[in-house]
This record gives structure tokens, C-alpha cells and sequence, in this order.
């Protein structure tokens, strides 16, 4: 079932790839709403697509594993994936730097960070947030998790979204455990 979502997951990635090629704008004409394609769109430039696979299946194996359903809290998971994928996208950023350099043994990708402050400003919480969900969007296309609302422990947050794992999983495991 991985490796079908592995495909399945790298065709969705490759379609917003071939649909947001050669698109140039001014970040200030694009909606906010609409920001966090864009900066997608940026990312896909650079990160490698299995990267990006790898990441959402090792996030939903987390979220199998999880027995309580408020470690699922989507806040958290939006999160963890958009901040994963922007570092990453910073990384390799600062490679391909070090790369052209000739005195790559004394160029660190803290220096690279404080050259390129402004790009680093671009992705706040928020974008990263805003980049995780838009990740976890592809999990849910292909059916493999659904946001459920549910009553939370904290008295302080009666109630929060939480990533559950769709039938497709079960179903999978009847057919081959009958």
C-alpha cells in the first residue's frame, strides 16, 4: 500500500509541478489565500519529489502509530511538515551556494542564512503552516487521512481538528490478511 501511495503521491506532486512551470508573479499581486502555492511552487523547484513523499509517508506512519488521537492535532502535523520542507528547501539552497564557492570548507549554512535573511523572513509560521496543510491535502486526495473534529482533553480547547486514517488502511489489510 505504500509503494501505491508513494506513486500515487509523486503523480500529485509532478501534476502541481507541470501546472505551476514557467508561472512568474509579483508575490504582492498573488492573494494571501493563495500564497502557499506559490511558495510551493518555489519549494518543488528545488526539493527533490521523493524527499517530499518520504516525508508525508513517514508523517502518516507517526500518525498510525499515535493512540491518542490529540497527538493527530493538525496544527502540530501542518506544522512539522511545512517547517521539514522549508529547511529542506534551505539546505538546498545553501548547497548549491557551497557548491559554486571555492572555499567551501569555511562557507556553513548558518552564514548562508544570515546572507540570505530575506528569503529565510519570507517563510514565517504561518506560510509553513499554511505549506504542511497543503502537503497533508495531497495525503487526503488520495484517501489515505480525513481531519476529524473531536472533543479535546484540554478544558482550554473544547474541541480541535485531528488527522485519522481513512478505510482505504483496513480495507488494505483485509484483502491481505483475510
Amino acid at each position: 500500500m505504500l509503494i501505491e501511495s508513494s506513486e500515487e503521491l509523486s503523480n500529485l506532486i509532478n501534476k502541481f509541478k507541470r501546472r505551476n512551470v514557467g508561472n512568474i508573479y509579483n508575490v504582492d499581486s498573488i492573494k494571501e489565500m493563495d500564497r502557499p502555492h506559490y511558495y510551493m511552487s518555489i519549494i518543488l523547484k528545488e526539493v527533490r519529489t521523493d524527499y517530499i513523499v518520504s516525508i508525508l509517508l513517514g508523517k502518516f506512519l507517526v500518525i498510525i502509530n499515535n493512540a491518542k488521537n490529540q497527538d493527530n492535532n493538525c496544527i502540530n502535523i501542518f506544522g512539522d511538515l511545512g517547517k521539514q520542507t522549508v529547511q529542506n528547501y534551505f539546505y538546498v539552497l545553501y548547497s548549491k551556494e557551497k557548491a559554486k564557492r571555492l572555499d567551501t570548507y569555511k562557507y556553513s549554512f548558518s552564514e548562508w542564512k544570515r546572507e540570505n535573511i530575506d528569503i529565510i523572513n519570507i517563510y514565517t509560521n504561518s506560510i509553513e503552516h499554511r505549506i504542511g496543510a497543503l502537503l497533508i491535502d495531497w495525503m487526503r486526495e488520495i484517501d489515505l487521512l480525513e481531519i476529524d473534529l473531536i472533543r479535546s482533553l484540554e478544558d482550554s480547547k473544547p474541541k480541535i481538528n485531528v488527522l485519522k486514517v481513512t478505510k482505504r488502511l483496513s480495507l488494505w489489510f483485509m484483502k491481505q490478511y483475510p
